[in-house]
């Protein structure tokens, strides 16, 4: 059974020329990504029309507002970590600060919730940043 190794070596060499790239964060991902932010970006901006009209309980957007919050910023960490597939570059640093902007209108929102202007502009923004995801996914 001394094959066993020299096969395993030959297989892998052979992964390694085809060009595979396995492990890096593809257009696949970057796709789902924007899934992702897209839908946060889209349930921010409800929890914030809510908060305008005070029809949401301050606890409530604490707590919902810092989950969804936090999801933006693990879509922004797992596109920083990642090693890049060619290409998609530009595309992820957009998605990241779009992310990020994400993230801080949703803890504008949750440090003061009863401030109504100030939920009536974090609505107008979120839907603005769903927008902008929607248009970075579409650009692949």
């Amino acid at each position: 059974m001394r094959c066993a190794p020299v096969v395993l070596m030959l297989a892998a060499s052979a992964l390694a020329l085809s060009g595979c790239r396995y492990g890096q964060y593809s257009d696949v991902d970057l796709q789902a990504s924007v899934k992702a932010l897209q839908s946060i970006a889209a349930e921010g901006s409800l929890m914030a029309n809510d908060a305008a009209r005070g029809r949401s309980m301050t606890t409530f957007m604490r707590t919902h507002g810092q989950d969804l919050s936090d999801q933006a910023e693990h879509e922004a960490e797992k596109m920083s970590d990642a090693p890049l597939a060619p290409g998609i570059e530009k595309r992820v640093a957009k998605a990241i600060s779009l992310a990020s902007d994400i993230g801080s209108s949703i803890d504008d929102l949750r440090v003061n919730p009863r401030q109504r202007k100030a939920a009536v502009t974090a609505a107008k923004d979120l839907q603005s940043y769903a927008r902008q995801v929607q248009q970075l996914g579409g650009s692949g």
